[in-house]
Parts: structure tokens; C-alpha cells; sequence
């Protein structure tokens, strides 16, 4: 695929992704109880969906549109269900999220990153390290390791991102 076309599929599914998380989210927050269903349908198809297309790559086309609706409607549902306990934190999820794919697309784009294999055992290492501390007791028992280590997981979150492309 062309690095244009990248870009245009990434688009496509954030739109699909989008308009049905919309969908759940409006409907998860004038009625939670009505919400999920769908959130959890949209986790089942999301995870037959993939698996579909891990075993049938040439099925992609059809199935990665499909699966960022399913993606849409779990993600819609369980942000309402966040949105009702935390007061602005689904804004900053979203906001950080679309800034951090525009970020990576146009530095892709301007091909200031490459996925080199030097960059991938740094991110396979990196993602030991913090599933490890995530893992560990230590992590969680003050707040002063919780912001570094849910910043070095944003960041890890990001750099995977270019694994992709």
C-alpha cells in the first residue's frame, strides 16, 4: 500500500470508529442499562473480526472496516460509562488520541520516522519493562510512580503505532 493510501485508510476507519462510538456513547449516556449491549456485541464481533483477519489477510479490505465499527461501538459505550464517573476525561482521551495520530501520521508522511529493526527491539523492549512494572505491586502503591509510568506507556502506546505502518 502507498503511503497515500495509508492515510486514506486511516482516515476511513477513524470516521467509522467515530460515528458508531457516537452512536453508543449518546445512547450510553441518557441510558446506560441500553448501552450495553452494544458495547459488549461490539467487543465480541471486534475479537471475531480479528481473528478473521489474522487467518484470511486477504478478507482485510472488508474486514477492517467492519471491525473499527465494532471497535466504535465498544469504545462509544465504555467511554459514556467512564464519562459518568470522571468529568472530562473521555474530551481528553479523544484529544490526545487524534493528536497523537496526527502527530505520527504527518511525521510518517514526511518520513521523519522509519520502523527500522533497531526501533522494533526498542519498543519490544520497552513493552516488557512496562508490563512488568505494570504488573508489579510497587507500580500501584504510590501516586508518585503512576504519572511516569502512564506517560512512558503513552509514549510506548505511540512509538508501537509506527510498527504498524
Amino acid at each position: 500500500m502507498t503511503l497515500q493510501g495509508t492515510v486514506n485508510k486511516t482516515a476511513l476507519f477513524m470516521v467509522l470508529v467515530f460515528t458508531s462510538a457516537c452512536y453508543t456513547y449518546k445512547l450510553g449516556m441518557a441510558n446506560p442499562s441500553a448501552a450495553m449491549p452494544w458495547m459488549i456485541g461490539g467487543a465480541i464481533a471486534g475479537l471475531v473480526l480479528c481473528l478473521i483477519t489474522v487467518f484470511k489477510k486477504e478478507w482485510a479490505a472488508f474486514t477492517g472496516s467492519l471491525y473499527a465499527v465494532a471497535e466504535g461501538l465498544f469504545v462509544g459505550a465504555l467511554s459514556a460509562m467512564y464519562a459518568a464517573q470522571f468529568q472530562g476525561i473521555v474530551l481528553q482521551a479523544v484529544l490526545l488520541t487524534l493528536g497523537v495520530l496526527f502527530a505520527l501520521l504527518a511525521a510518517y508522511s514526511l518520513r521523519l520516522i522509519k520502523a527500522t529493526e533497531n526501533f522494533k527491539l526498542g519498543i519490544f523492549a520497552a513493552t516488557g519493562g512496562i508490563a512488568w512494572c505494570m504488573s508489579s505491586p510497587w507500580c500501584w502503591a504510590s501516586s508518585a510512580s503512576r504519572s511516569p509510568t502512564s506517560t512512558a506507556a503513552a509514549w510506548l502506546a505511540s512509538a508501537s503505532a509506527c510498527l504498524s505502518w
